[in-house]
Parts: C-alpha cells; sequence; structure tokens
C-alpha cells in the first residue's frame, strides 16, 4: 500500500498560521524547545512529520523523498542534506517537514482559488459572525459601518471589527494596505457608503490581530530582553529584515535598501551548547543616487557570539563584502532579494571575550555608522 501525505484541514493551525503570515515556513517548528504561545502548530507539525517517518520506515513511502527534491534542496543546506544521508530518522524527518511545507503550499493556493468565488454563509468568516453576511453585496463586497471601524489601532492594521471578531481584507485586496487603511478611514467619517471584499477563511479574536504598522519595513523575530538569551526555536532560525525608509536626507549621503539580522543557535545538534549566534548583513544598492549603475554593492558585515547561560556576549567581528553588481539580485523596488554569495569580502576587526552589552552595543554600532536600522532591531533587547 502507498502513503500520501494528508492534506490540511481548514482548522489547521498551522494553516491559520500560513494565513497570518505569508513568510511563515514549517521549519519553524523542526527544532526542540516547548514553544510557549505556539504549541498547537508544535503539535501539529510533530504529529504530520511522525505519521510520514513511520510510513517511509513501513516502506510505503520509497519515492517520497524523491518526489521532493525540490522542496528538500529549498528547505534545507547542503551539508545538512549530506549530514542526514547514513542516518535514516533524521532523513525521514526532513522528507516529513518538506512534506509538511508542500500540503501547506497546497492548502493555501487552494483557499486563495476558493476567495475567487462568491461568498457563502459557510465561509469561516461569515459561520463565526453570522450577520456581517446580510451585509454583502451582489458584488461580493461587505458594507462597512461605522461601529466597525473605530478603533483606530486595527484600522492601521487594515482590519475593522464584528462582535469582538476580526476581519481581515480579502488576500487580494490585503497586499495594498495603505488602499485599505484608507478605506476603512472613509467608514469612519460615516460620509460615504465603503465596501471592501473580506478575507473568507481568515477570522481572529481582535486580541490576536498582529499588529504590523511597519511590516512593510521589516519582518522576522523581533528580539527583546525576554528572548535575547532564548535558544528556543521560536526565537531562532527566523531570518529578519529590517528596509530602510527611502527619501530622507540621511539615504541621500548614505544609500542603503535595509540589512537582515539572523539569529541562530550555534550547534543544531548539540542541545548542551547555550551560544547563540548573531550575523548582520547590510544591503546597499549596487546603483548610485542618481540610479546608475555601480561596478559592486560594498555591504558591511558583522558575527557574534553569545553566551545565553552567562548573559554576555562573547565574540564579534566586523567586515567588508563585495558583490558584484551583475549578480546582485537587491533593488529600491525588492530590496530584500536574497544577497547571494560575495565576490570576495575582508574582515577589519575582531573582539573576544567576555562583553558588557554596552560594549558590544557600542562595537556594533560604531561598525554600521549611519544605519540607524541596527538600532532598531537591537534597542528593545539591550534598554533594560
Amino acid at each position: 500500500m502507498s502513503f500520501s501525505p494528508p492534506k490540511l484541514a481548514i482548522g489547521s493551525a498551522l494553516l491559520r498560521t500560513g494565513l497570518a503570515d505569508n513568510r511563515f515556513h514549517v521549519t519553524d517548528y523542526m527544532g526542540d524547545g516547548a514553544y510557549p504561545g505556539h504549541r498547537a502548530e508544535k503539535d501539529e507539525a510533530e504529529h504530520y512529520v511522525a505519521a510520514v517517518a513511520d510510513a517511509i520506515g513501513r516502506r510505503e513511502a520509497i519515492d517520497l523523498a524523491a518526489e521532493l527534491r525540490h522542496y528538500l534542496r529549498a528547505m534545507f543546506p547542503p551539508d545538512e542534506l549530506q549530514t542526514v544521508e547514513g542516518d535514516p530518522g533524521l532523513l525521514a524527518r526532513q522528507v516529513g517537514f518538506a512534506a509538511l511545507q508542500r500540503a501547506l503550499d497546497e492548502a493555501l493556493y487552494e483557499l486563495e482559488e476558493r476567495s475567487f468565488t462568491a461568498p457563502t454563509p459557510t465561509d469561516p468568516v461569515f459561520a463565526r459572525c453570522p450577520s456581517l453576511f446580510d451585509r454583502v453585496t451582489k458584488d461580493g463586497l461587505v458594507r462597512l459601518q461605522v461601529g466597525d471601524v473605530r478603533d483606530e489601532a486595527l484600522r492601521g492594521e487594515g482590519v475593522f471589527a464584528v462582535d469582538g471578531s476580526a476581519i481581515y481584507p480579502h488576500p487580494m485586496l490585503a497586499p495594498a494596505r495603505e488602499l485599505v487603511v484608507e478605506l476603512l478611514e472613509l467608514a469612519s467619517a460615516a460620509e460615504l457608503d465603503v465596501a471592501v471584499a473580506i478575507h473568507p477563511f481568515r477570522v481572529t479574536s481582535v486580541d490576536e490581530v498582529p499588529m504590523r504598522l511597519l511590516e512593510d519595513y521589516w519582518y522576522g523575530v523581533r528580539i527583546n530582553a525576554d528572548n535575547l538569551d532564548s535558544l528556543d526555536p521560536h526565537d531562532i532560525g527566523v531570518r529578519t529584515f529590517h528596509a530602510a525608509r527611502q527619501g530622507t536626507i540621511e539615504r541621500f549621503f548614505h544609500p542603503l535598501l535595509g540589512t537582515w539580522f539572523d539569529w541562530e543557535r550555534r550547534s543544531r545538534h548539540d542541545s548542551d551548547d547555550p551560544v547563540k549566534r548573531l550575523y548582520v548583513r547590510e544591503v546597499r544598492p549596487a546603483t548610485d543616487r542618481s540610479g546608475e549603475p555601480l561596478v559592486a554593492a560594498l555591504n558591511r558585515e558583522l558575527h557574534a557570539e553569545r553566551d545565553t547561560a552567562a548573559h554576555c556576549f562573547t565574540h564579534v567581528d566586523g567586515k567588508i563584502c563585495w558583490y558584484d553588481a551583475a549578480q546582485y539580485a537587491p533593488t529600491l523596488a525588492q530590496p530584500d532579494a536574497q544577497l547571494g554569495t560575495a565576490a570576495r569580502s575582508r574582515k577589519l576587526w575582531r573582539v573576544d571575550g567576555s562583553m558588557t552589552d554596552s560594549t558590544w552595543e557600542l562595537l556594533v554600532g560604531l561598525h554600521f555608522r549611519q544605519n540607524e536600522l541596527i538600532q532598531e532591531h537591537l534597542d528593545a533587547a539591550l534598554r533594560r
């Protein structure tokens, strides 16, 4: 008997997370850890992966790894794929997470396709807020009322509230957040009739609305005093990107597209290793301020290590990286495109030994002078 990995149900916790965050990947739940606040997602992931691994162990899914080879290559670095070749258990776990990511992608795509159909009373949003369906127009929009949009903070997130439930814009409308916010503002003035398409499958309590007013400028893990020394997998292993605000005097004199921050556990296999690593990669444009192409983009980068048991940084080094402009993907329109590999680099300095947070922060700030995104990322963690 052959095994087919199951589809995700509409009530899946992972699917809800995927609907809320289009940058979410299931490998966020691959490590050990308590995952406080995300236990349902972690349990669902482990249950799914265990079912796949069990089928592989019973030789009911012998072709699954080959079927998912593109997912495996995209999700895991080459060295990790090579490491597990001699470990059937770890290999089955990787295949299980690849199967889960494919199931999530397919479920999200299916919901996106279904969102083009006319609203029905059985859609999750209307099942939870039946009175809302009475406001559906002939063209499938929902008329807004003043009471829906009283909360200024929710309006700023492009969300309105009905009977304590948060209602989200249609997945095809959500990317135009400034437009959504303006429509909600118009509805709050009660001078115009405003109707919008809503997400038929996404509905939460008001308390669960992710406050992402600066989502256009940054995404990823928020570092603060509570998780600075956390090795919980939900606090590490997720790339964080801050995009630089353009059109400022600072950008004229110091062009910058954004900055990547990657917090990782030093050892993914030794659970007793208390060291946490930080990689910071600046993203500068490969054009001058007039838009003319340069030969290369010169980006400052930094690596640091923090002993989470001793609550201090123990290493930091800085370097400059030369990226060939012909192979360089980041642009003003897509600042978070992958950097690729630097054609050459030169380490400029390093410090080893237990440092106070203030000493470490000073070194980092001086290395990245004129990059305000560094402080934006670290401020909440180091202001205790």
